[in-house]
């Protein structure tokens, strides 16, 4: 059967090479036919054909070459204003940096890799340290980390991520239905899982606070002090009393650019 399989298959590549002109380069033609018919010239018919291809995979590394690790490291943020350009040129022009850039360009510099580092090293240096001398490093800014709230556990941290990473999304395909319909859905859920946690959370505290305001004073107190905000206010913080007088007096205090007009009404009631 396998014998008889290739036989045809070769006749009929055979007679379609010779006897029809569908040559196209870049193609190899795979002829399957059914078995000849009766009279042994004409084909029953033919299939349709079709471009074979394959890939080979192959894993390889490519060999590191070694880097130069004499790195200089990148400076820091400056504050810019218009005075900065004219403070940096002062700098430049300053005993120090003037006698560093003397020496820069009476030093001669070879035409390879390690003159042209030590070169560009040098020039970085000068022009960072005059840098320094005019202008005002950016402070980076601290963001405050927000406490969650006690009820606030993993599952909605995990949660709130998602509707986070769907909210980007969102921001990038805002007219997706989609994409719209997976965000609101997650924060439909988010919102749903929340307050049933919170509405938990403090019903389990109320159930605590009847049991152990008999049974254990000292436990209900400190349950409480728990329940409090990390900033406590303090006598020392309070507000003086002078302070809110002077305060609140000053804001019925009259402009003077109404004392002339309000002095000749009350004038004109006498």
């Amino acid at each position: 059967m396998i014998d008889l399989t290739v036989q045809q298959y070769m006749l009929t590549e055979t007679h379609l090479g010779h006897n029809t002109s569908v040559n196209i380069d870049g193609y190899r033609y795979y002829a399957v036919c059914r078995p000849q018919s009766t009279n042994a010239r004409f084909y029953g018919g033919l299939d349709c054909h079709g471009k074979l291809s394959f890939e080979i995979l192959a894993s390889y590394s490519v060999e590191r070459q070694d880097l130069n690790q004499n790195e200089t490291t990148f400076p820091g943020k400056y504050i810019w204003s218009t005075k900065t350009g004219q403070k940096l040129c002062d700098a430049l022009t300053q005993a120090d940096t003037k006698y560093s850039i003397k020496n820069f360009l009476d030093k001669s510099f070879e035409n390879t890799s390690d003159d042209i580092e030590n070169a560009v090293n040098t020039c970085h240096e000068i022009i960072v340290n005059a840098a320094n001398k005019a202008t005002v490093f950016k402070k980076p800014v601290k963001q405050k980390k927000r406490k969650n709230k006690n009820f606030f556990d993993t599952d909605l941290k995990t949660k709130r991520e998602i509707l986070i990473s769907k909210g980007k999304l969102l921001s990038k395909f805002p007219f997706d239905p989609i994409v719209r319909g997976s965000y609101f859905k997650c924060y439909r859920e988010y919102n749903k899982s929340r307050k049933r946690k919170k509405r938990e959370f403090k019903q389990k505290i109320l159930d605590s606070l009847d049991g152990l305001r008999e049974d254990n004073p000292k436990e209900y107190w400190n349950l409480i002090k728990s329940l409090k905000d990390d900033k406590k206010e303090g006598p020392e913080k309070t507000v003086n009393t002078n302070v809110w007088y002077t305060y609140f007096k000053s804001l019925n205090k009259i402009p003077d650019k109404y004392k002339s007009r309000i002095n000749q009404i009350d004038n004109n009631q006498k």
